[in-house]
């Protein structure tokens, strides 16, 4: 879990787990907004406006929905071990 959605917590954590060029599909939550810079290909979809991209089919609903069960299951288990 990421305990804060600023650019200086995501970006790094994005930067050691991506290969520079890889394709990243998020909102348009402005910790992002610096992704194509740093080599990625960065699409966005709108979710003000619409769920799927229309122009491109870009979407965040397949991350979402393991996200989802993922917060289902640490409530499930009551929280994350922090040791091991």
């Amino acid at each position: 879990m990421i305990p804060k959605k600023s650019q200086e917590t995501i970006l790094p954590i994005i930067t050691r787990k991506f290969s520079s060029n890889s394709t990243i599909s998020t909102n348009e939550h402005r910790s992002y907004s610096n992704l194509s810079q740093l080599g990625f290909f960065h699409q966005t979809v709108c979710h003000k406006y619409e769920f799927v991209n229309s122009s491109n089919g870009v979407n965040t609903q397949s991350i979402e929905s393991v996200h989802n069960e993922m917060k289902n299951q640490i409530k499930r288990r009551k929280g994350v071990k922090t040791e091991n």
